[in-house]
């Protein structure tokens, strides 16, 4: 899903349209200016560098899983009319920017709940949905709130 080394990375934004309360954007204007952005209220703070790098090197492998062929066509129709768990903007050096929607899938188990191994993924622009484990996933999913707690 990313291969990005932290000093290739110009921004990260979360949306959780869910909870947009824990929605954020990050941003790194300068080598010393690190800025946390609160989606919901605009509020800007500057974080530490050591934070910021820290949560950059989560990018470096977030790797993803193929769905079997023939699940992509009907998943991805459901996908459609799902809101995401989140979705995640990434813009690079090179000011290319890869958007993700992350979504739960439900678990057969327990009715109303959900998966708590693996997530759908969708790229941008691409119908074929891939898994992501939430191992791998989870250094990224970051909340507004944790920046203060870390």
């Amino acid at each position: 899903v990313f291969r990005y080394r932290p000093n290739e990375i110009l921004s990260v934004e979360i949306d959780y349209p869910g909870k947009t309360e824990s929605s954020f954007a990050l941003s790194f204007p300068g080598e010393k200016n690190f800025l946390l952005r609160s989606v919901t209220t605009n509020k800007i703070t500057k974080i530490s560098k050591e934070k910021a790098q820290q949560y950059l090197m989560n990018f470096q492998s977030v790797p993803f899983h193929w769905i079997q062929p023939d699940l992509v066509k009907s998943l991805n129709d459901s996908l459609l009319h799902q809101t995401p768990y989140f979705e995640l903007k990434v813009k690079d050096i090179e000011n290319h920017i890869t958007y993700v929607k992350i979504f739960h899938i439900p678990a057969k188990a327990n009715p109303g709940g959900f998966n708590l191994d693996m997530m759908y993924a969708q790229f941008q622009g691409d119908s074929v949905p891939v898994i992501v484990k939430y191992i791998d996933i989870d250094p990224i999913t970051k909340e507004y709130g944790d920046f203060d707690k870390q």
